[in-house]
């Protein structure tokens, strides 16, 4: 090797030039080592595969591997990580891909879901721009999906733009008359919802049209349907009041007869004159407008409430006992009536159909107490107490009758439910309608000693709505 033969040469001229003596330095006798020169093999077309073992080929051109030798260990230092990167994306490819394929699949299925709804759906962007609708809302407007799409909404639909231009917060339901293709009125509930973009801030509105026509026919036909069942409950009640006003009339017929018979007696014997003539007028005068009151109580009873208003409580009890005073009278009942609410307190509701509610309860507390007078002999008590408690006015209505078991505390506002050998069981159940389902409040039979006592809750509401019966 000429390089190790220069380096022993060179160690050896330094020792002498330090001073030794050639004839001190050792002689060194090189390793020896076979070179060929690849260059020279090349030259003279000498296989390099003939050289001998254990020789090195010096100026040998680099093959691939040598040349990018660094680059290759490189590879194989990061072929794991590599490997484990094809293999991550492999895997978040295919879940991906999944995903798609489910969300496709969510995305059909609730594309048949909304296209089978009945109801018109359609959304918009804030811009007031439509972005999608189902089939119904195309059904609707006799217009293609892709004619809607991208279309302003006040272009498609402005009626229903014009409902909700002019309001200052969002309105989420209201219900509205549209018109339809062949130019009839549709009853429409209209619902509508925010929804939401990524930044979760309001990105547009999706809007429910539902055609309640159907719907309202069916209310309006419940109404009349109750409404004749009221009437007809009231209609039960009439001949108790008939036979009442027959009592009330009674007195001022005999007076009017009396009149009659003294003015017949004196212009007999002697003349009268103008005044005394205008006086037996003005007395007869008295008992027939105590009579036509008499009936227009009556009237004001049969007539049902057209709508909901304020009335008050003290003035409806007061009224109803006009009518029916004699007849408990003529039964042998003393009625006690006692107030304990502010000076005509007022209830928002239906007046005459709470007045029937409280004749129901009243009847059947007559009929028990003539039911225990006559098997007992007992002083008929009727007590009407009207007292406030907790936002609420309460009637307690209390009897000195027969009573009602313990197990029929429940029962006896069912319907065709009695106790009486020819009652029909309607009385105190359309007592229960009028009060609960009509007023809003609530009527209860309480457990006592002695006879029954009927309790009628009436809740103050802050709200007035706008029902109406026909």
């Amino acid at each position: 090797n000429p390089f190790d033969q220069g380096f022993i040469a060179a160690n050896k001229t330094i020792e002498v030039l330090q001073g030794k003596s050639p004839l001190q330095i050792e002689i060194t006798k090189p390793l020896t080592h076979t070179y060929f020169d690849f260059n020279i093999l090349k030259k003279y077309n000498l296989d390099p595969k003939l050289v001998p073992l254990g020789a090195t080929i010096i100026n040998e051109p680099k093959n691939f591997f040598d040349k990018n030798r660094e680059v290759i260990d490189s590879v194989f230092v990061l072929m794991p990580l590599l490997v484990l990167l094809i293999i991550g994306l492999i895997v978040n490819i295919s879940k991906r891909i999944s995903l798609e394929v489910k969300m496709s699949e969510q995305n059909k299925l609730d594309n048949v879901l909304l296209n089978n709804i009945k109801d018109a759906i359609f959304w918009k962007s804030n811009d007031g721009i439509l972005l999608g609708c189902n089939d119904t809302f195309c059904s609707m407007l006799k217009m293609k999906k892709e004619d809607i799409i991208g279309q302003p909404l006040t272009n498609v639909l402005p009626e229903v733009c014009s409902l909700f231009s002019d309001k200052k917060t969002f309105v989420s339901e209201t219900q509205a008359i549209l018109y339809n293709l062949s130019k009839k009125p549709m009853n429409v509930l209209i619902r509508r919802k925010q929804y939401l973009n990524k930044n979760n801030e309001p990105a547009g509105i999706v809007t429910v049209l539902s055609d309640v026509t159907e719907i309202k026919k069916l209310q309006l036909q419940r109404q009349k349907e109750e409404q004749f069942v009221v009437q007809r409950s009231k209609l039960s009640e009439i001949g108790e009041m008939i036979t009442s006003i027959a009592h009330q009339w009674k007195n001022p017929l005999v007076e009017i007869s009396s009149i009659a018979q003294e003015l017949m007696y004196k212009q007999k014997r002697v003349n009268i004159t103008q005044a005394e003539a205008r006086e037996f007028v003005d007395d007869i005068m008295k008992q027939v407008e105590y009579m036509t009151n008499t009936i227009d109580d009556f009237r004001a009873f049969i007539k049902p409430s057209a709508k909901k208003s304020d009335f008050s409580i003290e003035e409806a009890i007061k009224g109803l006992i006009k009518v029916i005073h004699n007849s408990l009278k003529y039964n042998y009942i003393k009625l006690d009536v006692h107030f304990f609410i502010k000076d005509y307190e007022m209830i928002y509701g239906y007046a005459n159909e709470f007045k029937q509610a409280i004749l129901s309860i009243i009847n059947n507390a007559k009929d028990s107490i003539v039911k225990r007078r006559e098997e007992e002999g007992i002083e008929g008590s009727l007590k009407i107490n009207v007292y406030e408690k907790d936002s609420s006015t309460i009637i307690d209505i209390i009897d000195n009758g027969v009573g009602i078991p313990e197990k029929n505390l429940e029962k006896i506002f069912e319907p065709f439910f009695t106790c009486k050998e020819n009652g029909d069981g309607f009385g105190l159940y359309m007592a229960k309608v009028l009060i609960e389902d009509k007023m809003g409040g609530k009527i209860e039979a309480l457990k006592v000693s002695e006879g029954a006592t009927i309790r009628v809750t009436l809740f103050h509401k802050k709200e007035k709505d706008e029902d109406t019966t026909s």
